[in-house]
């Protein structure tokens, strides 16, 4: 019993030094109790030149993982940094859009106020001129 659960431990040992080093994680494959229970059958029963190959395809392959995980954290930062750009974007033309529409506001009370001011100045104008006539209408 004592030599089985050293060759667990030696696998352990095998797959955190080796193959889990670079990721602060002790499970760093979500079947490393079938590896080991693979490696502790080799370690027993196959020959040194299968468990060195064994223990090198392991090595590819948590690389492999390594490496995709890796590419994918990358990504992930260029998404959220390409993300931030579109917002940074969006409400830069949003501002853009607002004052515009204030300009335009503006121009067009502008124009209003001087439309009803001729449109006033018309108005009295035209009942000066004619208030002789209003009061004399009113009159009769």
């Amino acid at each position: 019993m004592h030599q089985a659960l050293s060759k667990v431990e030696a696998c352990e040992e095998f797959i955190r030094d080796r193959l889990c080093k670079d990721w602060g994680d002790t499970k760093c494959i979500s079947c490393q109790d079938e590896v080991c229970d693979l490696y502790q059958q080799l370690h027993t029963q196959g020959s040194p030149q299968t468990l060195q190959l064994f223990e090198e395809i392991m090595v590819n392959i948590i690389s492999d993982v390594h490496s995709s995980k890796t590419e994918k954290d990358s990504l992930e930062q260029q998404y959220k940094r390409e993300k931030e750009e579109h917002l940074k974007h969006l409400r830069a033309l949003e501002e853009e859009i607002e004052g515009q529409v204030q300009k335009t506001e503006h121009r067009i009370k502008k124009e209003v106020h001087i439309f009803f001011s001729y449109v006033g100045q018309t108005v009295y104008i035209w009942l000066i001129s004619n208030s002789g006539k209003l009061f004399q209408a009113n009159n009769a």
